[in-house]
Order: C-alpha cells, then sequence, then structure tokens
C-alpha cells in the first residue's frame, strides 16, 4: 500500500495529484507537486526503512500471532 500511495503522488504519472489539482480549482499543478513533496520524501524514507529493517511491518502481526 505504501508503495501504491507512493505511485499515485509521484510527479509525471500521479493520478491524485491531478485530482487535487481538480479540486482545488486555482493554482497550477506545480503548487501542488511543490505540496506533495514532503510526503514523497517520507514515503520514500519509509520505504527505506522497511528494506532495511523488514521487522517493522512484521511487529504487530507477530505480536498477536
Amino acid at each position: 500500500m505504501l508503495l501504491l500511495e507512493t505511485a499515485l503522488i509521484t510527479p509525471l504519472i500521479g493520478v491524485s495529484l491531478y485530482v487535487i489539482k481538480g479540486v482545488r480549482g486555482t493554482g497550477s499543478i506545480n503548487d501542488v507537486i511543490f505540496g506533495a513533496l514532503p510526503f514523497v520524501v517520507a514515503m520514500l524514507l519509509m520505504i527505506a526503512a522497511l528494506l532495511v529493517f523488514p521487522e517493522i511491518a512484521t511487529w504487530l502481526p507477530d505480536t498477536f500471532g
């Protein structure tokens, strides 16, 4: 899900960016892309953390399983 959402807000093909642009009504797509950049960076850092430490994703199921 994290990779899917990252793909949906990554510029050039980011479908969610165009949806947000349509809902806003004013401003350019560049404004929307600039606003999404902090979220893209955070998601890329989380993806890197999950690659290095996969226990993050399996901790909760292992705790209750």
